[in-house]
């Protein structure tokens, strides 16, 4: 009888247990599907923003407005869907950090998977609450941007465009990064219940839970509300990326541009034939009188030439000096136009590093605490027996801030290399046909040049190749600690 009423209780168990997992299952499905819903309406769906900010970002501010991140109008007061959005991500680390207050996990790599949780729930905040906080300085970079699209046509136009090829870099980033966290986000979400442990009624991120908030439907709200906030988070994160990506990437077409225009600065073709031909008219003049005196080299024609009349050569040489000086006058308008650029490409580069500068600071450091913790609780995984959901969410989970960081540091580059580049470039064009005026113009150009443009966030960090070693070879000073520390356990 004994065993009867156990093999009962333990069917009724497994019937719950497949219940809950059913439910909190559809939970996530339903939410999944909202969501996308909402997103594609957003993308495709007739929008309301007109600035100059969202003809910048393009269907990315559709995102950022539904979101709440972006404000049709330039104030600063923030919209209902912007305070939601605040509130949902400052819960993921309070989530986090009442299961490390209240029942910290007893195993390192457990706890470490909270301190994660809580950290990368941080930094997500800090992101949204700056990017909030400096709306207006993005609004006066992106008038910025668009006055420099309008005043500095790119040259050549059409597919080959310059900004037109970098539009179409952006739109495969935006494509690569969509993928890249589809496929986290749904292990983390899955985790609870496909894994081994899933009878113990986990959630998809550490949380400590009231005893009355344990059982259906308490279990089933908690889970829908998790699934909630961190498709809203990761999406919220996702499309700021995008957003940084995107101005980035304006200001290094701009001045790809600028490269492009400044080494093009020509003698231009229209006053060319007009110089050779004054000369062409003054040989004549002179192989005219050779012939017609009957004389045999042209050292007699330039003899003869000497007798002509003082209006003659006066007319000559007035010929030769309007098409030089045409020319002169010419290329240092095109080089003054190319110096304006180039100012307002140096207030863009200040007005982005405003930005940016809180968000991406905090960003940057605790990424590098992330990679850390990934790469410590991946090998101490690696050595037990644990189910293949989890190992699968922490390596797949690995890539997403190695790639998030290097994305800033590798763009940041960019900026230094064409900001260098311009030294070059103004070297290589047509120059010395140029009168002193030109020439003087130039040599300023070159010396403000050769103070390279970049972006220094928190005013230590340089967005640079040299930065996302830096980073990394901090997380694997970390990781090295870490990793002793459980050794000798």
């Amino acid at each position: 009888g004994g065993a009867t009423s156990r093999g009962r209780r333990t069917v009724v168990q497994s019937g719950l247990l497949s219940t809950r997992s059913q439910s909190s299952l559809g939970c996530v499905s339903f939410t999944r599907i909202v969501l996308i819903s909402l997103l594609v309406k957003a993308l495709w769906g007739p929008g309301e923003m007109s600035d100059d900010l969202g003809e910048l970002l393009g269907p990315v501010a559709a995102a950022l407005r539904l979101l709440g991140l972006q404000a049709p109008s330039t104030s600063w007061s923030l919209t209902w869907r912007a305070l939601l959005l605040l509130v949902v991500n400052a819960s993921v680390p309070a989530m986090a950090a009442s299961k490390l207050w209240v029942a910290p996990a007893a195993k390192l790599e457990e706890l470490a998977v909270e301190v994660f949780v809580c950290v990368t729930g941080v930094a997500m905040t800090v992101k949204v609450a700056a990017f909030l906080w400096q709306q207006e300085q993005t609004q006066r970079l992106a008038v910025l941007l668009a006055d420099c699209r309008r005043r500095f046509v790119c040259s050549g136009g059409g597919p080959g465009d310059t900004r037109a090829r970098y539009r179409r870099h952006i739109r495969r980033i935006v494509v690569y990064m969509q993928v890249m966290v589809v496929v986290p986000t749904t292990l983390w979400l899955l985790d609870p219940l496909v894994g081994a442990g899933s009878s113990a009624g986990r959630l998809p991120m550490p949380m400590w839970v009231p005893p009355g908030l344990r059982s259906s439907p308490g279990h089933q709200i908690l889970y829908a509300f998790q699934a909630l906030a961190m498709i809203t988070v990761v999406e919220a994160s996702l499309y700021l990326d995008v957003c940084f990506v995107v101005l980035m990437l304006s200001v290094s077409a701009e001045l790809h541009v600028l490269n492009d225009a400044v080494a093009s600065i020509k003698a231009p073709a229209v006053l060319r034939p007009a110089l050779y031909s004054a000369s062409y008219r003054v040989t004549n003049v002179i192989n005219g009188s050779w012939l017609r005196c009957g004389l045999s080299s042209p050292r007699g024609a330039i003899a003869y030439n000497g007798h002509q009349s003082t209006e003659q050569r006066t007319e000559s040489s007035a010929i030769i000096t309007d098409d030089a000086n045409g020319i002169g006058t010419e290329m240092y308008r095109v080089l003054v136009k190319s110096i304006k650029h180039h100012q307002a490409i140096i207030r863009c580069v200040e007005e982005l590093e405003s930005v940016m500068s809180q968000s991406v600071f905090v960003l940057l450091f605790l990424n590098m605490m992330n990679i850390c913790v990934h790469i410590f609780v991946t090998s101490v995984l690696l050595q037990k027996d644990v189910e293949r959901t989890t190992m699968s969410k922490m390596l797949c989970t690995l890539p997403i801030y190695m790639y998030e960081t290097g994305l800033y540091c590798i763009f940041g580059q960019t900026i230094i290399d064409q900001g260098e580049q311009l030294t070059a470039s103004a070297f290589s064009g047509d120059w010395p046909e140029g009168d002193a005026r030109m020439r003087k113009a130039l040599l300023v150009l070159m010396l403000r040049s050769s103070k390279p443009l970049k972006l220094t966030v928190g005013k230590l960090y340089v967005l640079s190749r040299h930065t996302f070693l830096q980073i990394l070879n901090g997380s694997y000073t970390l990781f090295n600690m870490l990793y002793q520390v459980q050794t000798k356990k």
